[in-house]
């Protein structure tokens, strides 16, 4: 997420920011997140053997917006952009 999409989005993935109200404002969350999937034939916590790996979290958005997110997958080189509708329908 961008320095200028910082004050309007954050991504909420750390269950030590979760609270009981489930309300949230956007300085409770992170503007970069990294996800490690269980390797393959490891147990995730919890879980049965082989399953997929799960991210629990979310996005906190102030309005509706088309959010631009960069993602980098582990043996790509580039940083690949990809841009969500958060309400605001169609994005360019």
């Amino acid at each position: 997420m961008s320095d200028s999409e910082r004050s309007y989005a954050a991504l909420l993935y750390n269950p030590a920011a979760w609270n009981d109200r489930n309300a949230y404002r956007i300085e409770d969350g992170e503007s970069a997140v990294r996800f490690r999937a269980c390797k393959k034939g490891e147990t995730p916590v919890g879980g049965p053997p082989n399953a997929m790996t799960q991210f629990n979290g979310s996005f906190v958005i102030a309005d509706a917006r088309c959010l631009p997110l960069e993602v980098l997958v582990r043996g790509e080189e580039r940083m690949i952009p990809v841009t969500l509708s958060f309400g605001s329908g169609q994005c360019d």
